[in-house]
């Protein structure tokens, strides 16, 4: 059983830090920003980090020829789809948490196996949503999910879907063809050809098919704050290509931090939050996805409503029982 750790002893938090707009470098920045109010915490790449999170953020690179790495107290490696050096077996750990966040399984057992050298360290892993895959031993477990800073991502105008004509479908990610489903091209031009406006940020991937088209504005990754973009649009719109799932979706709970009506494929981790028709909508296929927005559309007062109720239930999962048994859980 593990000791409670000493106020001392650090907490390191290792991740790339290679993409502004990446989900696990959020996750591993928002961890960074609980812990370091708790326990001497710092963040680590053996990458070269995004310029925009290195100006912000204080992140060290591992350096193993001038002995600079982590070397005692809990290392948290947040995600399993990067490569983790040999330095770390020069280090003694006192924990070392896996934070697995995609449904990468193969991925996950060649990071623990790589781990296996710390013989005296049992390996812990932290399952970020419903649709990772899980250890079998359930005393080195955490199911959990990942960490959103929702006052950054408060309600801006609350009034915002009541006021003005122009109706404004927006998303956003990393600007990768993963992130974007083969058919949405042809989807958005159907949803530009009933009236809507769409941003798409991280979108610039799909320039080929949409650059031409009016209504359509295809913006790079992190060109905006995700704060900033969110309060501007009306509706949020996502789904991915078949080969990527979205184990948790936390680019869907920020926008319904920002009480926005989401409108989401039914396809992810993020379908353990949403009700259907309650605080935002799934759907099953473009003619479903079509009739759901062009509804909200022709209704303010349901955007309003259903932004409401998507506030509310983030307000719920992220409640300050969940910051504490987290910060429990990482600090012992």
């Amino acid at each position: 059983m593990n000791l409670k750790l000493p106020a001392s002893e650090p907490i390191h938090i290792i991740n790339p830090l290679w993409d502004v707009s990446g989900g696990s470098e959020w996750e591993a920045i928002q961890l960074f920003n609980v812990l370091s109010r708790e326990r001497k915490t710092t963040l680590w790449t053996e990458y070269t980090p995004d310029p925009l999170l290195a100006e912000r953020y204080p992140i060290s690179t591992v350096e193993p020829w001038k002995l600079k790495f982590p070397k005692t107290g809990t290392f948290i490696i947040v995600g399993v789809y990067f490569r983790v050096s040999k330095w770390v077996w020069w280090a003694r750990p006192r924990r070392i948490i896996i934070v697995v966040n995609t449904d990468g399984h193969a991925d996950w057992v060649r990071k623990k196996r790589f781990l296996s050298r710390f013989r005296w360290i049992p390996i812990e892993t932290v399952h970020v949503g419903c649709m990772t895959p899980q250890s079998r031993d359930d005393d080195l477990t955490r199911r959990d999910i990942s960490p959103i800073d929702i006052e950054r991502f408060n309600v801006g105008n609350p009034d915002r879907h009541l006021s003005g004509t122009r109706f404004t479908v927006g998303r956003l990610s990393r600007d990768v063809p993963l992130k974007h489903h083969p058919d949405d091209p042809r989807f958005y031009r159907r949803l530009a050809s009933q009236g809507a406006t769409i941003r798409i940020m991280g979108g610039c991937v799909l320039s080929a098919d949409l650059a031409d088209m009016p209504g359509m504005e295809l913006l790079a990754a992190g060109s905006e704050d995700a704060v900033s973009f969110l309060h501007g649009i009306d509706c949020f719109y996502y789904r991915t290509a078949p080969e990527w799932l979205e184990t948790f979706g936390r680019v869907v709970l920020e926008a319904m931090a920002c009480g926005l009506p989401v409108v989401c494929e039914n396809r992810g981790g993020y379908r353990e939050y949403i009700r259907h028709g309650v605080n935002g909508f799934l759907f099953e296929n473009d003619d479903e996805a079509l009739e759901i927005i062009l509804r909200l559309k022709a209704d303010p007062a349901l955007r309003k409503h259903i932004g409401e109720a998507a506030r509310k239930t983030v307000e719920q999962i992220y409640s300050t029982s969940h910051l504490t048994g987290l910060i429990e859980y990482y600090t012992r």
